[in-house]
């Protein structure tokens, strides 16, 4: 008998291909989402250390160093507001390119249920042609020896 062929391989190899980009694509998002948030982190951190340094040496800053920190502490809060906004879009890009990947990997597997189920089947087709060849076969080779055991006792 033939050798099991699967008509719709080209689309489950299309599909598999779209989830392996859909994979490198999540990748690529939750990248961008540890690198934003890192970046926050130092923002943050550098916040932080400015106003610790201001609570400390408060006494020691003249009017305009003073003036600069509170500037750089204004462009700071700023700058931690914009990025906390960047975390959140990389977030949701990361959900969607999560949902996509979902969506592709379920794709892939409806096919490849699909090919599974045409395969079974076609095994089962291939041992009851089997059996039945073996059955044509045991039933001839009954039928001449019993034709050859009924001229032998004649």
């Amino acid at each position: 008998m033939s050798r099991f062929r699967f008509k719709l391989q080209p689309v489950l190899d299309l599909r598999k291909r779209i989830q392996d980009e859909r994979q490198r694509e999540l990748a690529r998002k939750r990248t961008e989402l540890a690198e934003a948030e890192a970046v926050l982190a130092a923002l943050e951190a550098d916040r932080q250390a400015q106003r610790e340094a201001l609570m400390r040496d408060h006494r020691a800053f003249d009017v305009d160093a003073l003036r600069a920190t509170y500037a750089h502490l204004a462009y700071l809060d700023r700058a931690i507001e914009d990025q906390r906004v960047r975390v959140a879009a990389c977030i949701d890009e990361v959900e969607r390119a999560q949902a996509k990947l979902v969506a592709a990997n379920t794709d892939r597997k409806v096919l490849e249920t699909l090919r599974t189920r045409r395969y079974e089947a076609f095994s089962t087709d291939a041992e009851q042609h089997e059996q039945r060849e073996t059955d044509d076969q045991n039933a001839r080779r009954y039928g001449r020896a019993q034709t050859n055991g009924s001229n032998g006792h004649e």
